[in-house]
């Protein structure tokens, strides 16, 4: 008896709740932070595995959202490691930008390491080795945006730089 008791004010606090709410009263600012996740969501809801790549662009995205993610700025920089060798690879975040993020992209290779990679006071750095007979071509990534920092000196140049520093240990 006491469990149909609890059974009727569930249902009855719920049954409140649908027909006292008005429709749309219940957004962003009522959720928890968590609260909504991909388990939760309908079965054929879109999310970001189903979307291609290009498919969500800022001219697309609501006013606000768009100026929350506007800013960003990736900057690339592409270089070759000779056989062999290890070195540090760094790229400058642009004038009035800080790199935020970064790291690097080894293309169709097994045969290169990335042993560091690190913001500087200027952009992004990463150390990188290649045990191949053969160069390996990489990329290096700074995601840069604007932000309040203490005072920074300036880049050496606007152009990325590898510094070879030595041979790879042998395989």
């Amino acid at each position: 008896m006491l469990s149909f008791l609890a059974l009727c004010v569930a249902l009855a606090g719920t049954s409140y709740a649908v027909a006292s709410l008005p429709k749309n009263s219940v957004g962003t600012q009522q959720l928890r932070k968590g609260a909504v996740t991909t388990v939760k969501l309908h079965k054929r809801a879109v999310t970001t595995t189903q979307l291609s790549n290009g498919a969500v662009t800022t001219s697309k995205l609501s006013p606000d959202a768009a100026a929350r993610i506007a800013g960003l700025t990736v900057v690339k920089f592409t270089f070759t490691v000779d056989p062999m060798t290890w070195g540090v690879a760094s790229v400058p975040a642009p004038a009035g930008l800080t790199a935020i993020s970064g790291g690097i992209e080894a293309p169709h290779t097994l045969n290169s390491a990335v042993m560091d990679t690190h913001p500087t006071p200027t952009g992004w750095e990463a150390t990188v080795m290649n045990a191949s007979d053969l160069g390996e071509t990489l990329n290096l990534y700074a995601i840069c945006a604007k932000a309040e920092m203490a005072a920074q000196p300036a880049a050496a140049s606007s152009h990325g730089r590898f510094m070879p520093r030595g041979v790879a240990p042998a395989r």
